[in-house]
């Protein structure tokens, strides 16, 4: 399955979700004692302040639970500083949402609320839609708050006491700059009204629901008629977004509690996807084959991507590269004849969000390309942590009309070690975590690699954790990972890896980069929210929710000292390979430094350095910094290691001819 994010009308993905999200996390992070029920429906007299009470004890369960969810995915730093930021989380989640409704207010004369409404008429599950309804209430209510278009989010937030903080500014000045005057109008004023949301049900108590029945008839002719002309346009879109939906009906018909541990705590995909618990399954999103390589067979736990050869039949594609059968002549399997003497090998790397390729689409915060298309590419992202694991540097094998925008072509390590030894089909494997650091690493997050010392294939495996052990909500250094649990945090981690990975693998240690780069890049540009970036940090820091406090800092000093302590902490790579060995694999170190060098190598090419950074966070590699990531690396390896990435195989051209895509991923 692969996710259209590129195109006009579906890239507009994930506003409506998102909003949906934000609110309700907001509402979860921020609501410390239960309130009074004060009846069942709001007038639409209603304040935004009164508004938000009145719904507080009847989404009690829900936010809780949505709560907890978000709490184990840890979509992203700044969603879990929410909860240590005193009633911040409400001043974000009000201003955010009053930027994208004001100005899309003003440059079209309608709301975010038109495309929310039309979406909840899709949704025949009492408890959906009545969450539905109380995301558009919660609209309604702040769009009623605004007195004029020249007053900002800011203002409006603070007006409606959801911000109370005056020194907390997301925009110095207002309108935005992308904002046409000639097109700036009054907003309308929105009356709230909603049914009554009292009985809104908890969303784990859904438990073993018929997924079908989560839907309304218009809303499945709906996907069936897009599903038809996508195919009748060679547009596979629509299938996909069908794909994903049904999928997060299962994650839900499920249960949530269940499901959310083995996705998001352990970092599996569903144990519905994965019958035998080999750790692969069929399934793309919810930690499926956008992150780990397909599996062939859901009832067979020894058959799997990556699993040694070891069927002399032929009869059996156990390690799921697509090479099956035997040769009539030699009587030779051919993946004996193939890929017998071509040292095959998987690529996995071991990282946080960056190496997961973390990216939020910028038209989700582009009031002027908000629309109801949004949740067409809003479940897939959503249920793969808004992470692009199929094109990041490492384990991309998608081609670039299915990836987040970028100036390259989609080629990473994984698709130039297929194209090395086309044996090596489906071998990757990527547990990056958003928010993870060593510690967690060691204590948590390496154990959801799959390997089998003495049943499965070699691997390369890169150990990529490059910000979170120096970044965090905090001001100060207090908070960052020290030298000495930094190496005992790696020692660990290498300690399990050695009983897990096959003799001949390698470990290649990426350095933690030098995030200067960030404010250097964007201090002159501008978000899509329409505000600069220096006001765009500064508001983060000031609610207490920005993921790299040391970096994203207009402070130079502060940049400074958090580059030192990672410049400190990478030392500890050096060390290691200094002063221990281990069986199984051995360890190589890519030079510190590499952030630089990628992003000299870019602009030398005549690349403009602000592409290579993520728009929105301002603080992800771009998808276009993972393929120089990817090029660079593998340009080094090549020249100082070529042992790790094996021979190239001779046969290349004939499995090619005989099994074509091998299966596809």
């Amino acid at each position: 399955m692969s996710n259209k994010n590129n195109k006009s009308s579906a890239n507009l993905a994930t506003t409506t979700a998102i909003l949906a999200c934000l609110c309700l996390c907001t509402l979860a992070v921020t609501h410390a004692e239960p309130i009074p029920v004060r009846g069942a429906s709001l007038p639409s007299s209603s304040s935004a302040t009164s508004a938000l009470v009145a719904m507080f004890p009847s989404l009690e369960g829900l936010a809780a639970d949505i709560g907890r969810v978000v709490d184990m995915h840890k979509l992203t730093s700044s969603l879990r500083g929410l909860k240590a930021s005193n009633g911040a989380g409400k001043c974000v989640g009000c201003t955010l949402v009053a930027s994208l409704a004001v100005e899309k207010a003003l440059l079209l004369g309608e709301g975010v609320r038109d495309d929310i409404q039309e979406l909840c008429g899709f949704v025949k599950n009492t408890t959906l839609h009545n969450a539905c309804e109380v995301i558009d209430a919660l609209l309604g209510s702040v769009i009623d708050s605004f007195a004029t278009p020249k007053q900002s989010p800011d203002a409006i937030c603070r007006n409606a006491g959801m911000c109370t903080n005056p020194q907390c500014v997301l925009f110095p000045s207002w309108p935005p700059k992308y904002i046409i005057p000639s097109l700036a109008q009054q907003p309308q004023s929105v009356s709230v009204s909603m049914s009554p949301v009292a009985s809104v049900q908890s969303w784990s108590s859904m438990g073993t629901a018929d997924a079908e029945e989560l839907m309304t008839p218009e809303f499945r002719q709906l996907l069936e008629i897009r599903e038809q002309r996508g195919k009748s346009l060679g547009d596979d879109t629509p299938g996909d977004f069908w794909d994903a939906f049904k999928q997060l009906l299962k994650f839900l018909a499920g249960g949530i509690s269940a499901n959310a541990k083995t996705v998001f705590e352990q970092h599996l995909p569903m144990n519905s996807d994965d019958v035998d618990h080999d750790r692969y399954s069929n399934s793309s999103s919810l930690r499926g084959y956008s992150w780990r390589g397909r599996d062939c067979n859901l009832e067979d736990a020894t058959v799997h991507p990556g699993r040694l050869w070891s069927d002399e039949t032929g009869d059996v594609d156990i390690n799921c590269n697509g090479i099956v059968g035997v040769d009539k002549t030699s009587g030779q399997t051919y993946e004996e004849m193939f890929c017998g003497k071509s040292e095959p090998r998987g690529v996995i790397i071991l990282g946080d969000s960056a190496a997961a390729h973390f990216h939020i689409p910028p038209a989700i915060f582009n009031a002027s390309e908000l629309d109801k298309n949004v949740l067409l590419d809003a479940l897939f992202e959503i249920e793969n942590e808004m992470d692009w694991p199929q094109c990041s540097w490492s384990t991309g094998f998608e081609t670039s009309t299915n990836c987040p925008p970028s100036k390259l072509p989609i080629k990473s390590i994984y698709q130039r070690m297929r194209e090395r030894n086309r044996c090596n089909h489906r071998d990757y494997q990527n547990i990056g975590v958003n928010g993870a650091r060593t510690a967690s690493m060691a204590d948590n997050v390496m154990y959801s690699m799959s390997r089998n010392q003495t049943r499965d294939n070699p691997a390369l495996v890169f150990f990529a954790l490059i910000g979170n052990d120096v970044c965090n909500g905090h001001p100060g250094l207090s908070h960052m990972t020290t030298v000495a649990d930094f190496e005992k945090n790696v020692l660990a981690a290498l300690e399990y890896l050695d009983t897990q990975l096959p003799n001949g693998s390698h470990v290649v240690f990426v350095p933690l980069a030098d995030g200067q780069i960030l404010y250097d890049t964007l201090q002159n540009a501008t978000h899509p929210l329409g505000t600069g970036y220096p006001a765009f940090y500064d508001y983060l820091a000031c609610t207490g929710n920005t993921p790299c406090w040391g970096w994203m800092n207009t402070n130079a000093t502060w940049r400074e000292l958090t580059t030192q302590r990672a410049r400190n902490l990478s030392a500890v790579y050096p060390k290691i390979m200094a002063e221990h060995k281990y069986e199984h694999f051995d360890m190589i170190a890519v030079p510190d430094g590499w952030t630089n060098e990628a992003l000299q190598k870019w602009v030398q090419s005549g690349g403009n350095p602000i592409d290579f950074i993520e728009p929105v966070d301002g603080f992800h590699p771009s998808t276009t910094a993972n393929m120089v990531i990817s090029e660079m690396v593998w340009e080094w390896l090549e020249q100082n290691h070529p042992e790790a990435l094996g021979p190239v195989n001779p046969f290349n051209a004939e499995i090619e001819k005989m099994f074509g895509d091998q299966g596809g991923h």
